[in-house]
């Protein structure tokens, strides 16, 4: 009889497992749909007044917010831009090339936070930009963390939007100290600065 009872309810278990699975990947299927939405009006905003308007509509809906890698990287209020987004004249090579981010001048041993919620992709040594951490945010955003000192998380680490995952430094190719701060859209470099300043003022406000 015990055999019997078992035997109803693997069952019932395996016709009621598939049910539960598809009705699980609808949901996340609509949640992400939702997301991808929010996300896609916060890029087509033409303006820093219609940035902050649309995203005051979506804050309290959305956990894209905290994905998005648009906060501080560094431990501390303000950012000072020593070599920006875009062509310049590289300091060591002399050659005028493409700076697929910015450079934070900071005292070796600054805090380095994530600059938005995401899993670890990668983290290591690089002859040019020194020990580095990259970290995959979802919908398509990465960000990329140069020439630290220390490496504080390790590839696969789950991090939140402002924990601590290194510490400043001067490793690989560099004249001083500092952080190599990038952010890529689907693989394609875009400017850091930007997204930044338009979020702090948008938490600000909002």
């Amino acid at each position: 009889m015990k055999k019997i009872n078992l035997l109803v309810s693997i069952i019932c278990i395996a016709f009621t497992v598939p049910v539960v699975a598809q009705d699980t990947v609808s949901y996340y299927q609509t949640y992400i749909d939702r997301e991808k939405k929010y996300l896609n009006l916060l890029l087509d905003c033409k303006s820093e007044s219609a940035f902050f308007s649309t995203a005051a509509q979506i804050k309290a809906n959305s956990l894209v917010w905290n994905y998005l890698p648009f906060f501080h990287p560094l431990d501390r209020r303000n950012i000072l831009v020593s070599s920006g987004f875009g062509y310049r004249m590289h300091p060591i090579t002399g050659k005028f090339k493409f700076h697929k981010g910015i450079d934070i001048p900071a005292v070796c041993g600054t805090i380095v936070l994530a600059s938005g919620s995401g899993y670890i992709i990668d983290a290591g040594y690089d002859p040019i930009i020194g020990n580095f951490i990259k970290i995959g945010h979802s919908f398509k955003w990465t960000s990329l963390y140069g020439h630290l000192s220390q490496i504080n998380v390790s590839k696969g680490q789950k991090v939140t939007a402002g924990q601590m995952i290194g510490l400043s430094g001067t490793t690989g190719r560099s004249t001083g100290c500092h952080l190599h701060y990038a952010i890529y859209y689907n693989k394609q470099a875009v400017a850091p600065l930007k997204y930044i300043k338009l979020f702090k003022e948008c938490l600000r406000y909002n």
